[in-house]
């Protein structure tokens, strides 16, 4: 199978049963259909995903992840918005970050990361589970800092 086949059918083993929780990280060495996951954050979600497609020393945590990417020379999109004109074609996956948002000192929201294929996100997001919603929903497009074509040969 390829990178591509293998994030799908991760996708859509996790897809609206796992449930999001923050901090909670996906056993690397289970498998996908694996009744027993429950929960995970966005970054558990990243790594387990990337791990499967046989991505090797990918870090928890999207803010240690958006690190690993920037410097991974991989390629990134001048700004998130340009997702748009990529997103739609089915041999193409990206990856997007979100920082955390403060008021001051005050952390008021968390960083995330998602994937977008097909001008859909694909992510274990908040109040939700693991699932999928439009690319350029408004949360995404005001606060995404960077997105990243994933290599998928």
């Amino acid at each position: 199978m390829s990178k591509l086949q293998i994030f799908l059918q991760v996708f859509r083993n996790l897809e609206g049963r796992v449930k999001y929780l923050l901090g909670a990280k996906i056993d690397i060495g289970r498998d996908s259909a694996d009744p027993t996951i429950r929960r995970t954050d966005c970054s558990g979600y990243a790594r387990f995903s990337f791990v499967k497609m046989g991505f090797k020393n990918v870090p928890d945590g999207s803010q240690n992840q958006l690190a690993w990417f920037e410097a991974s020379g991989w390629h990134r999109l001048k700004k998130y918005s340009d997702v748009r004109y990529a997103a739609k074609d089915a041999d193409r996956l990206f990856i997007a970050f979100m920082k955390p948002k403060f008021i001051g000192r005050r952390q008021i929201a968390s960083g995330h990361v998602f994937f977008v294929y097909k001008g859909r996100t694909m992510e274990s997001y908040y109040g939700r589970s693991v699932g999928s919603r439009p690319w350029n929903t408004l949360v995404l497009r005001t606060r995404a800092c960077a997105c990243y074509e994933v290599p998928l040969d």
